[in-house]
């Protein structure tokens, strides 16, 4: 492997495991949040709605949607989302109006919830048995510039009304996103899929490392081994070369007239020495 290129994957191994680790965090605490949520907005106070918390519960009425989100794909326009209100706060004097925001696959149920509450408070049905119902989930957010000046226009007809302080008297400044709850399970998936691909070339990239000392360090071995074993200096990992190039180099046949031949100087004694080192019941609306 080149050297720049395995160092430039090794930094995008690391860049994919950081980014990895990010989106399964916020996943994890999204999918923890929602799931663990004991927020039902059908028994909240107005005032207990607050920006960024989770809430849930079940969907009974609804009050049309008042804006709707635009898609555009390969040049064409789809309606991706729309934005529902529901009554909320029964036990308080006015009642409140809670958005919903919700993907496309939810507008059928929505629309029906819808025809039926009309129907209902003009009476032209007599309860709401048979009208189907929607379970949700999702985080409090609040509302735009744009989507607050849609809010203040359905409200004022609605309420029959051009004060947009009238208006405030029933509206909750938030809105559920029921669409953000669905992505928790995405950013887990993704960021598991990061940190993979991040974690493989990152290990690819050490194994790499690793593989090209142990071959300098095999280069240095055979070198070595073959310099001892030249020509020119002999191998000293053979004791043939000693023993076999004389006797015992004994002093008394050199020296035979001064030193008795008791005094040997033997030579397997040199080579010895030699050694290696993761509800408001006055409200129309009434819980089922």
């Amino acid at each position: 492997m080149n050297k720049g290129r395995g160092v430039g994957n090794f930094l995008r191994g690391i860049i994919l495991v950081v980014v990895g680790i990010v989106f399964l965090a916020i996943g994890c605490i999204d999918k923890f949040s929602g799931e663990t949520t004991k927020n039902d907005f059908n028994y909240m106070a107005s005032s207990e709605f607050e920006k960024g918390i989770y809430v849930s519960g079940e969907i009974y009425y609804a009050m049309d949607y008042f804006e709707e989100e635009e898609t555009t794909r390969d040049g064409k326009k789809t309606i991706s989302g729309r934005t529902y209100l529901i009554p909320v706060a029964y036990d308080e004097d006015t009642e409140k109006y809670l958005g919903v925001f919700v993907p496309s696959s939810n507008f059928d149920v929505l629309d029906q919830i819808t025809n039926d509450t009309f129907d209902y408070l003009y009476e032209e049905i007599d309860n709401m048995d048979s009208t189907p119902t929607l379970q949700i989930r999702g985080k409090l957010k609040s509302y735009g510039t744009d989507e607050m000046g849609f809010l203040y226009d359905y409200m004022m007809v609605y309420l029959d009304t051009n004060s947009k302080e009238k208006c405030d008297e029933y509206i909750i400044p938030y809105y559920i996103d029921y669409k953000a709850s669905n992505t928790s399970g995405f950013n887990i998936l993704i960021g598991g899929v990061m940190l993979g691909v991040g974690l493989i070339l990152i290990i690819i990239f050490i194994v790499s490392v690793n593989g090209k000392k142990r071959s300098k360090n095999d280069d240095i071995h055979v070198s070595y081994n073959d310099s001892y074993g030249s020509s020119d200096y002999g191998n000293m990992n053979n004791s043939s070369n000693y023993n076999n190039s004389s006797d015992d180099y004994t002093y008394n046949n050199q020296y035979n007239d001064n030193f008795s031949s008791d005094y040997t100087y033997d030579n397997n004694q040199t080579n010895n020495e030699n050694t290696t080192n993761e509800e408001n019941a006055e409200s129309k609306f009434k819980l089922k």
